[in-house]
């Protein structure tokens, strides 16, 4: 599956270079020129990872980023800006921000990190997957019985049933 990846940006020609170099990787690549607008294509569209930029005017990477995370909470969103500071980087990770990019985007950088978070990310549903799976396979609600003992013993079996231990 091709990952689908939002581009944020109020600069055309760095949205289009970013489109060039993420689409030649083979991502699906869709653009917004604002935080504004990034939010709605986020609350329409499933997106493997947002690139925004920090500075932007109707409505800034910042608080866009804090709006995409309650739209989309498993999104990771890496902030990029011309405006790089030990500061901001640390209030934009702070923030959510999975991490962050300095402009001018150096390409094999942003390849690496892309493929880094979109790794990370299909890890974290993995995981998640996983774990509903296990929670499944110790679910004892097909088991009758509804005594105080068959209620111990169930609990019992919650305990130990992720356990190696011998029963």
């Amino acid at each position: 599956m091709t990952a689908k990846i939002l581009v944020v940006d109020d600069d055309s020609s760095h949205r289009t270079m970013l489109k060039a170099v993420l689409s030649a990787e083979g991502y699906q690549v869709q653009e917004a020129d604002d935080g504004d607008t990034a939010c709605r294509a986020v609350e329409k569209y499933l997106f493997d990872l947002v690139l925004m930029d920090l500075r932007m005017k109707r409505m800034d990477g910042d608080a866009a980023q804090k709006k995409i995370a309650v739209i989309s909470p498993g999104t990771p969103v890496v902030i990029m800006t011309a405006y790089g500071s030990v500061r901001s980087a640390v209030e934009a990770l702070k923030g959510g921000a999975h991490d962050y990019l300095t402009k001018p985007i150096d390409v094999d950088e942003l390849r690496i990190l892309v493929t880094k978070t979109l790794h990370h990310r299909m890890l974290e549903e993995e995981n998640l997957n996983l774990k509903e799976r296990l929670d499944a396979r110790f679910d004892f609600g097909e088991i009758i019985g509804r005594s105080p003992s068959m209620r111990e013993l169930f609990e019992t079996l919650a305990l130990v049933a992720p356990s190696e231990a011998t029963v």
